[in-house]
């Protein structure tokens, strides 16, 4: 996993959301930006080693990132892409909607609780993604 890249995702994603964020919440926004960051690119973004706990995503080094996020744990900047696709995963609305856009992933949908969520489930899809088509893939990675 990348440390690194989850704190900086972390610190990106509390400085868009409201205050007092459950920690659930950044964990599924994290998970969904490895998602769509993956449907792109063919690579998830973290590297977190997901798991299906409590019906969501979940992996044990991010959810400790999370715990100690503030504003000192943005360690790296992200890209332009990186900040295209966590603003995209951004603007999915309430907590509702989140949790309903993360139960219909793919890897979701086929897990058992405990089990080690399958990612390469996920369709790459590089083609429809504006960003790519904007030129910001691989611009400043």
């Amino acid at each position: 996993m990348d440390e690194e890249k989850v704190q900086a995702l972390v610190a990106y994603v509390l400085a868009a959301a409201p205050r007092g964020v459950l920690q659930a919440h950044i964990v599924n926004r994290l998970y969904l930006i490895d998602v769509e960051w993956l449907r792109a690119t063919g690579f998830a973004l973290t590297g977190a080693a997901w798991v299906l706990r409590g019906g969501g995503p979940w992996d044990e080094r991010v959810g400790r990132i999370v715990m100690d996020r503030g504003p000192s744990s943005a360690t790296g900047p992200l890209s332009a892409a990186e900040r295209m696709v966590a603003d995209e995963v951004g603007r999915i609305g309430d907590s509702h909607a989140l949790e309903e856009k993360v139960s219909q992933t793919e890897p979701i949908r086929s897990a058992r609780e405990g089990q080690r969520l399958d990612l390469r489930l996920i369709q790459h899809h590089d083609a429809d993604r504006s960003f790519v088509a904007d030129g910001y893939w691989g611009r400043d990675r």
